[in-house]
């Protein structure tokens, strides 16, 4: 097992077989090819129970799979979006304060407005991580520690396609990203008059 750790990203465990586990707790998420997403989240009581866990699911075809810290945020995920020049922010928050994670299609419902601090915060780690990776579409989702009184954002994951909701709907993403487009061409000498949203 290897541990993999920044400060910017939960400490994460790349686990294979014939390994002793021994951390608590811990989440486990398991992609499937063809996008199907299976969840397990688990306090896991004992050592057994983790190593009977993770031996299951060795047998059951999973070859490998990361495992990261469990890190208390409310029940809430922020999700910065990057469409361009433009950054867009809104929270993500369970109805279930247990739920390890919060997703639209789970029942989060959408704040634009809460923990503005936190959500500036979010932002400026999001748009200098795009700039250096040269990102210029995606949405990313960031947790901040509830323990930590002057929290950094950790970054869960980055969507290149993503449910667009906190946008206002697929609409209003398509204006936006016709607009950007736009400006990125005429930046480089080229006709934006060109194109078309149809």
């Amino acid at each position: 097992m290897r541990s993999k750790r920044s400060s910017r990203s939960p400490r994460q465990w790349s686990y294979h077989k014939d390994v002793q586990l021994s951390f608590i707790p811990c989440a486990v998420r398991i992609v499937r090819m063809y996008s199907q997403t299976m969840t397990k989240d688990s306090n896991f009581q004992g050592k057994w129970d983790r190593c009977g866990y993770f031996v299951l699911m060795e047998r059951s075809g999973n070859c490998g799979f990361i495992t990261q810290d469990f890190v208390p945020c409310g029940a809430r995920a922020l999700r910065v979006v990057k469409i361009g020049g433009k950054v867009f922010s809104y929270w993500k928050i369970s109805p279930d304060p247990k739920q390890v994670i919060a997703t639209i299609s789970h029942g989060a419902r959408i704040d634009h407005n809460l923990s503005a601090p936190l959500q500036e915060k979010g932002k400026r780690e999001a748009k200098d991580f795009c700039e250096k990776a040269q990102i210029d579409l995606a949405a990313i989702d960031l947790i901040f520690p509830e323990e930590c009184s002057e929290p950094r954002p950790l970054f869960l994951e980055i969507n290149y396609y993503f449910g667009r909701r906190g946008l206002g709907g697929s609409e209003r993403y398509y204006e936006i990203l016709f607009e950007e487009v736009g400006k990125w061409l005429e930046e480089r000498g080229l006709d934006s008059s060109r194109i078309r949203l149809i």
